[in-house]
């Protein structure tokens, strides 16, 4: 497990919750010495966006049991800066397009979207 995993399963604020539409959530709350912040960017740091990415696959493969991602991003929005100590709340859930199966990801903060991304299944 990446030291960056490792962390982010330390700075869970909130337990996992599971939805009647087969969604899960989980929130996270980044301290200043979070190791992604490292670099990114010095005297303002922000949630770089290949962490926000890593929360919806860890919320993904942790909640939904999708450990097969391919790492194919099909859409990606990173619609705010998230600074350290903000809550990001993440919202993931299965969705099947055309026979092709994906992970419907949201990222919010104060209830306000912050990242919306699709990311692709290789279940092959």
């Amino acid at each position: 497990m990446s030291e960056m995993r490792r962390q982010l399963e330390r700075y869970r604020c909130a337990p996992m919750s599971r939805f009647d539409d087969g969604s899960v959530s989980c929130a996270w709350c980044l301290p200043p010495e979070f190791c992604g912040f490292d670099g990114h960017f010095p005297g303002f740091a922000i949630v770089p966006a290949v962490v926000q990415v890593l929360m919806a696959q860890v919320l993904a493969q942790q909640g939904l049991a999708q450990a097969c991602w391919n790492g194919t991003i099909q859409r990606g929005k990173f619609l705010r800066q998230i600074r350290p100590g903000e809550t990001i709340t993440a919202v993931v859930r299965r969705r099947d397009i055309r026979q092709r199966h994906y992970i419907d990801a949201r990222l919010e903060v104060d209830g306000a979207a912050a990242a919306t991304m699709l990311l692709q299944l290789d279940e092959e």
